[in-house]
């Protein structure tokens, strides 16, 4: 090439090292500039992996806390998002949302006003607003660890359930006694069928769901409490589907129980006995043959739920049964508690709870025997 075709100012870099060395980098800095742009416009452009539902009643003093560990995951912020759906008057939750969302990290962040109250309506506008492959849920006055959807993440494949472990707290103290806790450590690293462990559909929370099986079942809106129990048991038993339990650190789901957390109630006659034959009857009602073990073991708590608290209150149950005579509904065989065995004092208080559910509700239909409560046992 010949001088002349070359500009001045070409020349003069060419003859000045300092200066060629500058232009260099210059267009060294440039591609790599645009190769992070690029880069970013990819994980910008990238599906949403993970919908996280949080429904929201009251939750002013906690949400916070809540969205603060769902903002520094472990898994890069584009690839999941956050859902909150207010179910309740305005506490401050409206003024802490529109400042949160204000702050690049919560840039994934979604909320949304529901028309009316009740936890499992939350549930089910969230699902429908859900733009990710899998969801979870948290509660409003929970919180999880740094890789809980990291974890939850790397566990998926064909037909699994990732579970992630849980944590009780009261206040800022861990409480060290978790029933439930233990179970799911007891089983670390394993790939379990769900049927076999009934317990895992008994609760909302630390299990990560592909949408489109999500997305068959919806929470029951009629149940006062225990729609979470009808919810899974409805979208998860009798499928062939396994939950993976893990063995990893800091992924766990933090549980803070507190007198105000509606799965947490105090005991009560209208949430340990009237709650507890309203989800009988919800599960009675999806109950089949494929998913009958399973469901039978959650029947069976619920009437156990109900006992204990007849046994502890045992005036209750004749004012609420009003009487005894006539039959049972057969949504209601006792066949499916296996509460009658050497324990005939709980199964009368249950009967008489029963009867005057019945006459409250107008239920209809005849009881069905089974070989866990005969005739001489009722």
């Amino acid at each position: 090439m010949k001088d002349e075709h070359l500009s001045e100012e070409l020349r003069q870099i060419l003859l000045d090292d300092e200066q060629l060395d500058r232009e260099i980098k210059r267009v060294e800095d440039a591609l790599a500039g645009a190769e992070q742009k690029a880069l970013e416009q990819v994980v910008q452009e990238a599906q949403c992996l993970v919908s996280v539902i949080v429904p929201a009643f009251r939750s002013a003093a906690t949400l916070k806390r809540t969205l603060q560990s769902l903002a520094v995951q472990s898994m890069v912020n584009n690839l999941y998002e956050v859902v909150v759906v207010l179910n309740g008057p305005d506490d401050g939750m409206v003024q802490l949302l529109e400042a949160l969302t204000q702050q690049p990290q919560y840039s994934n962040l979604r909320w949304v006003r529901a028309a009316r109250t009740g936890a499992g309506h939350a549930r089910n506008i969230g699902l429908s607003l859900a733009r990710g492959e899998f969801v979870t849920f948290v509660d409003a006055d929970d919180s999880v660890q740094p890789r809980f959807l990291e974890q939850l993440v790397e566990e998926v494949g064909p037909g699994i359930i990732p579970v992630a472990p849980i944590l009780n707290y009261q206040g800022s103290e861990l409480v060290e006694e978790n029933a439930l806790a233990e179970r799911i450590l007891q089983n670390a690293g394993k790939s379990v069928p769900v049927d076999s462990v009934p317990w895992m559909l008994g609760f909302n929370a630390c299990k990560l769901v592909p949408i489109e099986l999500a997305r068959q079942v919806c929470y029951r809106e009629d149940l006062t409490s225990g729609e979470d129990v009808v919810y899974f048991a409805t979208a998860l038993a009798g499928k062939k589907l396994h939950f993976h339990f893990p063995t990893q650190e800091d992924c766990a789901y933090r549980r803070y129980i507190t007198a105000e957390s509606v799965s947490r109630q105090q005991s009560s006659y209208e949430f340990n006995v009237e709650d507890r034959l309203d989800c009988v009857a919800a599960l009675q009602e999806v109950k089949d043959r494929d998913n009958q073990g399973a469901l039978d073991s959650l029947i069976s708590s619920q009437y156990g739920f109900a006992v204990r608290y007849l046994q502890e209150h045992p005036a209750l149950a004749p004012q609420a049964g009003g009487g005894s005579g006539g039959s049972l509904p057969v949504r209601f065989s006792l066949a499916d508690g296996q509460q009658g065995q050497g324990n005939q004092p709980g199964i009368c208080l249950l009967l008489l709870a029963i009867f005057g559910y019945v006459r409250n509700r107008g239920c209809e239909g005849r009881c069905r025997y089974g070989p866990h409560l005969g005739r001489d046992q009722q």
